[in-house]
């Protein structure tokens, strides 16, 4: 259930900090910042499939692993686009 609402709540996390919608070029700390913003909601999932593998639940694998993978994208994406411009 988590996993469709964590981009939105990303947004709405970077929303609250920039202005998304601005016109202009983006410098590399503040495209980091961005993204890291973004992929706040994946770590939370990440943390909480990284204890469900401890408890022994076979199932948190998967929320850990796509987790991680969108978290890793949602931080990456931003700084790749204010290197390209």
């Amino acid at each position: 259930m988590w996993l469709p609402v964590a981009p939105f709540v990303g947004f709405i996390l970077a929303e609250t900090v920039f202005d998304l919608g601005a016109e202009g070029d983006w410098e590399i700390w503040k495209a980091a910042l961005l993204g890291a913003l973004l992929m706040a909601p994946f770590a939370v999932g990440a943390y909480f499939g990284l204890r469900s593998v401890l408890k022994g639940f076979r199932g948190g694998w998967v929320g850990l692993a796509t987790n991680l993978v969108l978290g890793v994208l949602a931080i990456g994406m931003p700084i790749a686009e204010s290197f390209t411009g």
